[in-house]
């Protein structure tokens, strides 16, 4: 059934063909009206009413800004165990601020860290400051994604290709880096929830997986060194030769020796999006959101030697004052591989974009109407004075 939106769609020519929504970028992670069944949460009240009847028992005798404090640094399965207590540390928790403000911008982020079981390991105060936080903290782009691990905004670019953000399995981490019982225990853990996470999986099983960073520093931290790491590897790695021989099968992501390799095609790993969920930036004064959106003409660069360049790779988000920066390098396009000749080329519907009739296509639109009317204007006076300069005066 084709989708009508309720809302009144943006003009054809205004952004299509020149924006492109995050939502249409491969790497799903977890899914919001998933995590909406099976970890409903209750709605924080608009207007609180204090609980008259109610006590915090010895809490009580603390101000208000000391109790705040206190509850800032709990982590979020403590507080919701203190909700369950009484009414009153019901309403202790609801007026915490950093608590409502995640509540209320972004939910699922809750959800997400009930549902795969870091609740008792992520703070509250960790989610709100990355709530709030606008770029990758590997490389200083726009981050789309919250890897929930570590609890780190990251963008599709560097979560597509730095092993670092690449989990790893319970196994994998005690053998990778030889592990004992009491280090495992102590490592981060989440498990996936079922379904689809990527384009190219459909899990029905739960994995319980662990961050490789934080294998790292325990392996450091039970052998001494790095170096010492790798010789316990290479050690545990010829047994396994000597006893499955040929049937044993190394994996070069899962060597503790390779750090960071670039593999450009590895978007669709679904351990990397196991973890991880697309979730906006909210400003914490002005609580004004911004989900990112991408170029439609690197999108349109087949030729992967040229587009890899991290410039005009089309897998990079821009916030709404970089992308408008990225448009002035971008048209200068002498190639004409993402840039046609002609502005009508460029307004016209093309068969890869704008049909909204699935889910995807749905949410792309949906990011596009919450877009800033004047921003969309923007960019199109921008495209316009563009062609107008490079193009019809060097006479292409």
């Amino acid at each position: 059934m084709r989708f009508t939106p309720k809302a009144p769609r943006p003009e054809l020519q205004d952004w299509e063909g020149i924006i492109r929504p995050a939502t249409e970028q491969y790497g799903n992670g977890l899914q919001k009206d998933r995590l909406a069944r099976c970890c409903p949460l209750d709605k924080i009240p608009g207007d609180l009413e204090y609980p008259v009847s109610s006590s915090l028992g010895k809490l009580d005798i603390l101000p208000l800004e000391l109790r705040h404090a206190v509850f800032h640094h709990l982590d979020i399965q403590s507080l919701i165990n203190l909700r369950r207590v009484s009414q009153m540390s019901r309403f202790a928790v609801d007026a915490l601020p950093q608590y409502r403000f995640v509540q209320h911008h972004a939910p699922e982020l809750l959800r997400a860290a009930i549902g795969l079981e870091i609740s008792k390991s992520t703070l509250i105060a960790d989610l709100f400051k990355t709530l709030t936080s606008q770029t990758c903290y590997l490389c200083g782009d726009f981050g789309t994604f919250i890897y929930l691990l570590s609890c780190h905004r990251v963008c599709l670019l560097c979560l597509t290709e730095e092993t670092e953000l690449r989990p790893l399995r319970v196994a994998q981490a005690r053998d990778l880096y030889c592990l004992d019982e009491q280090a495992l225990a102590a490592l981060p853990k989440l498990r996936s929830l079922y379904g689809k996470h990527s384009q190219y999986d459909d899990h029905k099983y739960r994995l319980e997986l662990v961050d490789r960073a934080a294998a790292v520093q325990a392996g450091i931290a039970v052998h001494g060194s790095f170096e010492n790491v790798v010789k316990a590897f290479e050690r545990h790695e010829a047994q396994m030769m000597f006893k499955y021989g040929e049937y044993y099968m190394a994996d070069m992501w899962l060597d503790p020796r390779v750090h960071s390799p670039h593999r450009p095609y590895t978007d669709h790993d679904p351990l990397r999006f196991m973890g991880v969920i697309r979730v906006p930036w909210v400003d914490s004064v002005s609580t004004r959101q911004e989900i990112g959106v991408s170029c439609k003409g690197c999108a349109r660069d087949d030729f992967y030697e040229y587009a890899l360049e991290r410039q005009f790779d089309h897998r990079r988000t821009y916030s709404q004052a970089n992308f408008l920066e990225h448009l002035k390098e971008c048209v200068k396009d002498p190639l004409e591989r993402r840039w046609p000749k002609s502005l009508d080329s460029v307004q016209v519907r093309e068969s890869s974009g704008g049909t909204i009739c699935y889910r995807q296509n749905r949410e792309a639109f949906d990011e596009v109407c919450l877009l800033d009317p004047s921003f969309v204007k923007e960019v199109k006076t921008l495209v316009t004075s563009l062609y107008s300069q490079i193009f019809n005066d060097s006479g292409r």
